[in-house]
């Protein structure tokens, strides 16, 4: 085969949204995996069994390597366009052994995959600033694991910025990175 391992990307399907496909090891054949009413914001790839965690109207979802056995973890229902931050599910990424999905919604989640269980384990720090407007102060969405699972690298999200940390899910703690 060409390629050591099949490529996953986004491109837009025959109704115009963004949608999972898959180039295979050939190099040649590519395949359509999500057929979603809206377009895939964001995906990550499980690497011990192919299966592809992903954000597509406001739902975390996962679906098979091959486009099966689609399910639906979380709804974030309806989007705030005037306070996003409080509403919007923001990334999603699996840990090394494929038990966790790390995703960003109200705060930083983990969802188990064997219990079905999502715990918060960062709140999003924001203050209401009257006439329905929420300023934020501190937003956390996951980026990704280290190798060995032990430390989750995310973003701290601002007004008008973003900085980096690591968060422990061992010992529920947070490490600012600075300069």
């Amino acid at each position: 085969s060409l390629l050591p391992r099949s490529l996953y990307f986004l491109n837009t399907d025959a109704a115009a949204h963004l949608q999972i496909f898959r180039l295979e090891k050939d190099g040649t054949t590519i395949k359509q995996i999500t057929s979603e009413p809206a377009d895939v914001e964001f995906y990550d790839v499980n690497q011990n069994d192919g299966r592809i965690v992903y954000i597509s109207n406001n739902q975390l979802l996962i679906i098979n390597a091959d486009g099966s056995g689609r399910q639906m973890l979380l709804d974030g229902g309806t989007q705030d366009v005037n306070n996003p931050f409080l509403t919007n599910i923001q990334s999603a990424v699996w840990s090394p052994n494929g038990e966790t999905i790390a995703y960003g919604f109200g705060g930083l989640n983990l969802y188990a995959l064997a219990t079905g269980v999502s715990n918060r384990v960062l709140e999003n720090q924001v203050r209401d600033i009257g006439n329905g407007l929420i300023f934020p102060d501190e937003l956390y969405w996951p980026d990704r694991f280290s190798p060995d699972g032990t430390k989750l690298a995310i973003t701290l999200g601002y007004y008008e910025g973003a900085s980096l940390a690591i968060y422990y899910p061992a010992g529920d703690s947070l490490v600012r990175l600075s300069g």
